[in-house]
């Protein structure tokens, strides 16, 4: 046993053997020693060459370093905080235990050998060959430059720096190592990983297997390739791939993987099973590209593109939305609720499809439909233009096709029946001059041209010519009996009436000049709430008036003061409500010489007003007085009056009547506005004043969906007002300003077909529906840098503090 001191410009190179002790100080230096004691290495002090084994230990302290040498079976180098090994090879059963703050810089590891880092510690570089050649890193170890594993060599933890990489070849294996922003693992061939972390950086996997990748921060891609597959572990936490991260698949198969909010996996070659969409979205572009795939309730987006051509049957379910892309088809799929088809210009959507309730199919201009589609029920389908050859067949009552553009398709529109409807969603209804059904379809001639539908039966049933929501045509088969009218010589079953039988009117007694009549089912309705028969009790608007409970449809009017008023804007959900216990019912429409009005059950309504419609009617068991007759402003005899100032005193005194009072609704002013962006993020406002909303953009953020609150004001303020859209906030003026310049976005007050905005009714200002787009064109700069997003609001509210549609008021 010997004690050396290697002071200051001293150069040693004596061999230590088993007790001996020693401390190398500043400016000392070994070479070439063998190591088998205790050596000290201080701040300052350098080893240099030679080795440590045989139970040897190198204490290498703050400001101490070696440099090259072997350390060797039985040997230890301890590097503390502070200190530093260099170039260090390590050889069977040698080890290099660096602590938190210290530094392993290139070192050289064969079978055997073992690098131990703390938390904090760093291992830079470095060469990892032979089996049992081991990195093992706490999770906080930092790994930076590029250190190559191969030949059964093993890394475990340790953290993948910006710069770093970790390249594994060659049976190498990789464990519990997180991989930064900007980090990169790659494993090749034979080799394989557990346990994963990617945290913003990416994973490449070429032939390689992974088993368990947890996805943390956002932004992180891992790839597979000829042949690499990635299995994931079951229940693992943190696991759901959301945030911008990404799979991309070129080869291999993922198993078992979450898709949430933000996450993406793109199969190009290869396939995804047993995958989860949960939110997010799956690019399916090869034949068999995905295997079991489920939905859950958060939805998501499937995008089929390249060249697939999957034969098995599709279901989407929940809120998937399924695009088919040009090139790709999809075969034999049924859209549920909430579920939507997409299917874009080259894509072909191959039947036999099915379009259930609540579900919504877009066919672009350019797709191709093949087989047989069947829309249900309550389901929708929008075609633009002519798609291919595939039947479109309208199964049940209440199925909704929609036709977008002025481009008539060709495709048979089959099983026309009872309370279907198609929309013409380019044609506007007062364009209409005159409608012709023969037995193979339509033709509507308007100002603007003449449009044929290949609607086969089409003068089976009778029809109604009703506006949509932004003026639009909308054509329906329409299908109310035992309401009493008053006649010269008493009551008769409106059912009862016949042309030629007299009526009696405020004018005297008139001939029915026509009769019409259809059933309709409620349930079946694309909008089932707009077509709830109004129940008006007997006694609701007088003494004996009406003389026993009325009822008509919702838009039939009732006269007052000899206008017309439609019978919604009355309800009060007592004397006057909607009846939701009848699902079916036919009504009936009673035309005289001339528009007037009639007694119903003692009750002054209107009689038909002729709008074109005459010839769709059947001329054939709750029975209802009167459908909508479409009048648009009544007629000169009965004008039709919806104004607040006239209708509501008419309400407030029916009310009154039926001891009613005002409901007292629990509104807020507060609109509740924020943005949303694709990646699922939430931007609440940075700042709220003088009428304008400010919100910080992040940079590559182009496109935005403005927030808010939205109620109907016949729900908030009551049904007297004759405003059923949807309002969120109006807004007038937008500006985005970057640290160089401010651009006015002016799109929401142009562009007609903007997602989530009413019709342009200003050129200062526009209503949202609580769900608008809004795109951020700032000549790119969006992408380069963060921005401020102004808003002025113009108006908002109230809302309803709870946001249900239904309003307690026309309570059935």
């Amino acid at each position: 046993m010997a004690t050396y001191h290697v002071s200051s410009g001293q150069v040693v190179s004596n061999q230590l053997v088993y007790g001996d002790v020693e401390t190398v100080y500043s400016g000392g230096k070994t070479q070439d020693q063998t190591n088998a004691g205790q050596r000290f290495v201080l701040s300052g002090g350098l080893v240099a060459n030679g080795s440590v084994s045989g139970g040897g230990k190198d204490y290498i302290s703050s400001g101490g370093s070696s440099f090259a040498g072997v350390v060797g079976s039985g040997g230890i180098r301890f590097v503390s905080d502070g200190g530093t090994a260099n170039v260090s090879v390590v050889v069977s059963g040698g080890v290099v235990s660096a602590a938190s703050g210290a530094r392993v810089l290139i070192p050289n590891v064969y079978t055997s050998g073992i690098i131990s880092a703390a938390d904090g510690a760093v291992v830079s570089r470095g060469y990892f060959s032979g089996t049992s050649a081991t990195l093992a890193a706490a999770s906080g170890a930092l790994l930076e430059g590029r250190i190559d594993v191969t030949s059964n060599a093993v890394v475990s933890g340790g953290t993948i720096q910006s710069g770093g990489t970790v390249d594994l070849t060659y049976y190498a294996s990789v464990s519990n190592t997180t991989v930064n922003s900007g980090g990169a693992l790659y494993l090749h061939g034979s080799t394989s990983g557990s346990n994963l972390v990617l945290s913003g950086g990416s994973i490449a996997l070429s032939g390689a297997d992974v088993t368990g990748v947890a996805f943390k921060g956002s932004n992180g891609v891992l790839t597979l390739s000829n042949g690499g597959n990635y299995g994931l572990v079951q229940n693992s936490n943190g696991t759901a791939l959301t945030n911008g991260n990404t799979i991309n698949v070129n080869g291999g198969l993922v198993v078992s993987q979450t898709i949430g909010f933000g996450g993406t996996i793109n199969v190009y070659k290869g396939a995804v099973s047993a995958a989860t969409l949960d939110g997010g979205t799956l690019y399916l572009g090869a034949t068999s590209a995905s295997l079991n795939t489920i939905t859950t309730s958060n939805g998501g987006t499937v995008i089929f593109g390249g060249t697939f051509n999957d034969p098995r049957v599709w279901g989407a379910n929940y809120n998937v939305k399924y695009i088919v892309s040009s090139g790709a088809i999809l075969n034999s799929t049924t859209v549920s609720s909430g579920a939507s088809v997409t299917v874009m210009s080259g894509g072909t959507w191959s039947g036999p499809n099915f379009v259930n309730s609540g579900g919504n199919v877009v066919i672009s201009s350019g797709a191709v439909l093949s087989g047989i589609q069947t829309v249900s029920s309550g389901g929708t389908m929008v075609l633009n233009g002519t798609a291919g050859t595939g039947v479109i067949s309208l199964a049940g009552d209440g199925a909704h096709l929609v036709i977008s553009g002025t481009s008539m398709p060709t495709n048979v529109i089959s099983n026309w029946s009872p309370s279907d409807t198609i929309e013409l969603a380019s044609i506007p209804r007062n364009s209409v001059t005159q409608v012709v059904t023969t037995a193979n379809g339509v033709t509507f001639y308007t100002t603007g041209g003449t449009y044929t539908l290949n609607v086969p039966g089409a003068n089976t049933y009778g029809y109604e010519l009703k506006s949509g929501n932004n003026g639009d045509l909308i054509y329906t088969t329409c299908f109310a009996e035992g309401t009493l009218i008053r006649t010269p010589e008493g009551t008769a079953r409106v059912e009862a009436l016949k042309v030629g039988h007299m009526v009696t009117t405020p004018k005297g007694d008139m001939p029915v000049k026509w009769m019409g009549h259809r059933a309709i089912t409620v349930s079946s309705q694309p909008v089932p709430e707009e077509n709830w028969l109004v129940r008006i009790r007997e006694n609701a608007l007088a003494d004996g008036v009406p003389s026993r409970d009325l009822l008509v449809t919702q838009e039939h009017c009732m006269v007052f003061e000899g206008k017309l008023v439609p019978a919604r804007m009355l309800v009060n959900g007592s004397s006057i409500l909607l009846d939701r216990t009848l699902n079916s019912y036919t009504y009936y429409h009673v035309e005289l010489e001339s528009h007037e009005a009639l007694w119903a059950e003692d009750a002054l309504t209107e009689s038909y007003l002729d709008t074109g419609n005459r010839d769709q009617f059947e001329n054939n068991t709750v029975t209802a007085l009167f459908g909508g007759a479409g009048h648009g402003a009544g007629s000169d005899s009965l004008p039709l009056d919806t104004s607040r100032a006239f209708v509501a005193p008419i309400y407030a005194a029916i009310a009154a009547r039926a001891g009613v009072s005002d409901t007292q609704l629990q509104l807020t002013e507060d609109a509740d506005m924020h943005l949303m962006t694709d990646l699922g993020q939430r931007i609440r406002p940075l700042r709220q004043a003088e009428g304008r909303v400010m919100f910080m953009i992040p940079a590559g953020v182009s496109k935005v969906r403005l927030m808010s609150r939205a109620n109907r004001p016949s729900d908030v303020i009551g049904p007297f007002v004759d405003d059923r859209r949807t309002l969120g906030v109006l807004i007038g003026d937008i500006s985005l300003q970057t640290a160089r310049t401010t651009v006015a976005l002016t799109a929401h007050l142009t562009d007609t077909e903007l997602s989530g905005w009413h019709e342009v009714e200003s050129p200062l200002y526009r209503w949202t529906n609580g769900d608008a787009m809004l795109v951020l064109d700032n000549q790119n700069r969006s992408s380069m840098e963060p921005s401020i997003l102004s808003l002025q609001v113009v108006a908002s509210g109230p809302y309803l503090k709870e946001q249900s549609q239904t309003d307690l008021r026309q309570a059935g």
